[in-house]
């Protein structure tokens, strides 16, 4: 009988990329921090979190972030079209973060208007950051896409971008995570496999 497979090299890189890459679409590498930590720039190492879990104002959203990003918002926004969005931002400095690629954190926004979908709620931030582009995100709950946006600005930090749905379309979330450490980049895994919307 023949081999069912070629024989992998582990120590080529090309065949290790490309074995990360179809981890990833096939499902097999749980929310891509694989892909992750495989493709993008090395980031300082940071302190290990401990984690808190928050809800927003509405009840809707719940998520676990880390103890340390305290300045906490979770009232729902109104954007200039009147349509209202819950949401819940955690970082250090919550204003540092919506401004500036120097503070982690994060924020979690849904959607129940029919208005955001996951091709126009996605962030660009080609001004300062690099991309290799959108992938597949599906953690069985909700499905869409993932981005990760690297060197971004002069702290060269990262901001992953899911936008993604639960399999009947009902509503849109968005999750955004600002990445200046791996202990940031751990919390991001946490935050990914703990936000959820509270439909009950």
């Amino acid at each position: 009988s023949g081999m069912t497979s070629a024989i992998m090299n582990p120590t080529r890189p090309q065949e290790m990329d490309a074995i990360r890459a179809a981890n990833l679409l096939t499902n097999n590498d749980p929310w891509g921090a694989e892909w992750i930590r495989a493709n993008k720039p090395a980031l300082a190492e940071g302190e290990a979190y401990e984690d808190t879990t928050i809800q927003d104002d509405t009840g809707l959203l719940v998520v676990d972030v880390p103890t340390a990003w305290a300045d906490i918002r979770t009232e729902t926004v109104t954007d200039d079209e009147g349509f209202e969005y819950p949401q819940i931002i955690a970082a250090p400095d919550a204003q540092g973060f919506l401004d500036t690629y120097d503070v982690p954190g994060m924020s979690f926004a849904i959607d129940v208007n029919d208005v955001k979908t996951v091709d126009n709620w996605a962030s660009d931030f080609s001004a300062e950051c690099a991309t290799d582009g959108a992938v597949p995100y599906d953690d069985g709950a909700y499905a869409g896409t993932l981005e990760v946006w690297y060197d971004c600005g002069p702290a060269a930090s990262q901001v992953a971008v899911i936008v993604a749905q639960p399999p009947g379309g009902e509503f849109t979330v968005r999750v955004v995570v600002q990445a200046l450490t791996t202990a940031d980049v751990e919390a991001f895994e946490r935050i990914i496999q703990s936000f959820r919307v509270v439909t009950e």
